[in-house]
């Protein structure tokens, strides 16, 4: 960012780092989160009402944090949980852990669940279609466990990327275990160590920010919920607050910037958000970074993202834009090359608390523009940004058999891209935000019904065009059709076909035009 953008830029962080979770009620839970596995195991059991294997395990359908807990509140109101076996138990205490926040909101009281012995999920699909699906088995196997009295530990592995992730040509380039770690739950803070999925949007088709596309990274995670004193705190309600550092390992870029050399690469991400306790209005203002080097390590931690960069970054003949330099000890980088900084706000309302009817809009700032005559002597930055509306009803009719989200996305060129190819917004070449990358506008739909008690159907549609007919970009339109029968609460069996044209992709699929269709036959344990 140049000029006024650089200001807001510090003003928009120091908001974000100003205070010290979980996320919106409206936020997308994330492909290949434990609570999936867990879901489908109690409703194999029959622990759950009006669900199966199949609501959780067909492939197409993701829920938001407030969908799952409706479950979980519809599941601990018609059961004793203390009375359960040991290991449904340690599944439930998982989930109710996971979804506090939105279950409080709900006005569920909390319960305090005895730890059990491990519970243990298994879930297996068998396809067979047209190339290049011609015959293989997805699979995920998930252990959720109580450690001691306050935390709970999940550890997750299969290969359903291989099903869903549409950006990559060759499958199984995806590490087998793709949630591995360990929660502890204290009075001050949460803490998470290891590796989990995260999705920081309410977009079905994709989240701006921070995404579930690329494999989820080692990280440690603070969570901590609090709330403002005095008259705002009533009127705001209870926010959280959630920071998280990671690291990964990429290839080397040949002919990078000096200080952008070498293989490990640091993502670090911060939000802070409303609980949805107060009023229909919720929001969220993040922030994140990736970077090839970590100088200073504890100001990273502690200051807002952008003025730790821009402590660290000395800039010849522009000391006067370096507010934080004293922190450095003199040691500081020329040139911004070995950081890339990302803002994000949200805003969601719910427009029909009955039919749980949402309008939500997702704005992303990577650069922007300084308005003309106030950039100085500095080369303008091209205004780089992201925004993302929609809308979601999951209750149509009264009945709630039909459910209907319509979304819109448009992002300018070079959006997630930097001239320091290291520190592009990406892991391995996935995107770490919208799937599309920059320079495109989407149009998404998607229709669920509900035909019978056993028989679901559900249509998507996505129209992807470039922004720029000048600038490198995917074009393309997918439209897709699932269905299921449940067999019984345990098993299913499913149809898919899917048409794709021009560059929008799924697995394997060599050809630039292409409809293909395939069955399954799953089961859950």
């Amino acid at each position: 960012m140049q000029g006024l953008g650089r200001v807001c830029g510090v003003v928009v962080a120091l908001a974000v780092g100003a205070s010290a979770a979980w996320s919106l009620p409206e936020d997308i839970v994330p492909r290949g989160d434990v609570s999936y596995d867990l879901l489908a195991s109690l409703s194999a059991a029959g622990r759950l009402k009006n669900a199966s294997v199949a609501d959780f395990f067909r492939g197409d359908r993701l829920y938001t944090r407030r969908e799952m807990a409706e479950f979980v509140a519809d599941m601990l109101a018609v059961g004793d949980v203390a009375a359960m076996p040991s290991g449904t138990r340690s599944q439930i205490r998982a989930l109710v852990v996971e979804f506090a926040p939105e279950l409080r909101a709900r006005g569920v009281v909390v319960p305090v669940i005895p730890a059990g012995d491990a519970g243990f999920s298994a879930l297996l699909k068998v396809r067979g279609g047209a190339s290049p699906v011609s015959g293989d088995a997805i699979a995920r196997v998930s252990v959720t466990s109580a450690v001691g009295r306050d935390a709970v530990a999940a550890l997750s592995f299969g290969n359903y990327r291989d099903e869903w992730y549409a950006l990559q040509p060759n499958r199984g380039e995806f590490p087998p275990v793709e949630t591995a770690y360990i929660r502890l739950n204290t009075r001050a803070v949460d803490i998470t160590v290891g590796r989990q999925p995260l999705r920081w949007s309410p977009g079905f088709s994709g989240a701006l920010i921070l995404s579930d596309e690329s494999a989820s990274l080692p990280q440690i995670r603070f969570e901590k919920g609090f709330s403002l004193p005095g008259t705002v705190g009533r009127r705001v309600g209870r926010l959280y607050y959630t920071q998280f550092a990671g690291q990964e390992f990429e290839n080397a870029v040949p002919n990078a910037d000096p200080v952008a050399t070498g293989t490990r690469r640091y993502v670090f991400g911060r939000r802070l958000e409303t609980a949805g306790d107060r009023g229909a209005w919720k929001a969220s203002l993040s922030e994140t970074f990736k970077s090839t080097r970590l100088p200073g390590a504890f100001w990273g931690f502690a200051l807002p993202f952008y003025a730790y960069q821009n402590a660290f970054t000395d800039e010849p003949n522009r000391d006067e834009s370096r507010p934080f330099g004293f922190v450095t000890g003199g040691k500081t980088y020329p040139n911004t090359a070995w950081f890339n900084y990302m803002v994000d706000a949200q805003l969601t309302y719910r427009a029909i608390p009955d039919r749980d009817a949402t309008v939500y809009t997702d704005f992303l700032i990577d650069d922007i523009n300084a308005p003309r005559g106030l950039q100085g002597n500095a080369t303008p930055t091209p205004r780089k940004i992201g925004l993302l509306v929609g809308g979601y009803c999951p209750r149509i009719d009264r009945a709630g058999r039909f459910g209907l989200r319509l979304e819109y996305a448009t992002i300018d060129p070079d959006t997630y891209g930097s001239a320091s190819p290291p520190v592009a917004y990406a892991l391995d070449g996935t995107p770490l935000g919208y799937a599309s990358g920059g320079n495109t506008h989407t149009y998404f739909g998607r229709l669920d019904a509900r035909l019978s008690d056993k028989a679901k159907v559900s249509a998507e549609a996505n129209v992807r065009r470039r922004r720029d007919a000048n600038s490198p970009g995917t074009s393309g339109n997918r439209f897709s059709l699932y269905g299921s029968y449940n067999l019984n609460r345990a098993a299913f069996v499913g149809a898919r076909i899917d048409s794709i044209s021009g560059d929008i992709r799924l697995p394997n699929v060599s050809t630039r035009d292409e409809t293909r269709g395939e069955v399954s036959f799953g089961i859950g344990f």
